[in-house]
């Protein structure tokens, strides 16, 4: 794997931020709202506040913005190399959808449930959640913050620990995380190997999108 430019997160930058975190969390849990809907917008809101202070404290304490990934001369490499990965993905799925179909004569819109709301204001929430807000909170922590942590010790150490915890934070209740796993992998890997988080940041908005899409046309369609 080709030499990194990827600044490393110091100790000190990393519990800080790590540390706020949880104290953002351990306030929701103590205020959080009663009801169901508000406490979907209330989750994003404490999201937006969590990823606000990973980036000041990390841009305060650590090498600036480089740290997280979003130096400045990242971004136009970024976001070309973003376009590349996700049309590359999407060219894949394409084409697994389409061997699903002639091979296995399923329909590949069965594959994909519909977890968005029928109401308008959870929906909203939901897309959201999953197509922005989520996916820039997860890439910020996961990636930014735990990779350029752990990067110190080799990008395959970076890449699997920055993985394991995010497959460990969502629901393993559902049996074996396969999407969670592979997604962590190439969100890491993309990271690792373009310099810029807006790579990974790309593939995991569109690919929530993606998904929650095919969902919606399936249930549309009445597949």
């Amino acid at each position: 794997m080709e030499t990194t430019n990827i600044k490393s997160i110091d100790i000190k930058t990393f519990f800080t931020a790590v540390a706020a975190v949880i104290l953002c969390e351990a306030l929701f849990a103590y205020i959080a709202p009663e009801s169901r809907i508000m406490a979907k917008w209330a989750m994003l809101v404490l999201r937006m506040v969590e990823t606000a202070l990973i980036i000041l404290i990390t841009v305060k304490m650590g090498s600036g913005a480089s740290c997280l990934g979003f130096g400045p001369s990242t971004w136009k490499r970024g976001l070309i190399r973003g376009c590349i990965w996700c049309l590359s993905f999407a060219a894949l799925a394409g084409a697994g959808m389409a061997a699903v179909y002639f091979f296995m004569d399923r329909n590949p819109l069965t594959l994909f449930g519909n977890p968005v709301p029928h109401a308008f204001w959870p929906a909203l929430a939901y897309i959201l959640g999953a197509g922005l807000i989520g996916p820039i909170a997860e890439e910020v922590f996961y990636r930014g913050l735990l990779f350029g942590f752990l990067r110190q010790w080799g990008a395959w150490t970076a890449i699997i620990g920055s993985t394991a915890l995010f497959v460990f934070s969502h629901d393993l209740s559902a049996g074996i995380p396969v999407t969670q796993t592979v997604g962590g992998l190439v969100f890491a890997y993309a990271y690792e190997r373009e310099k810029s988080l807006l790579v990974p940041l790309m593939i995991h908005m569109s690919g929530n999108l993606a998904m929650a899409g095919l969902g919606v046309l399936g249930k549309t369609l009445g597949v």
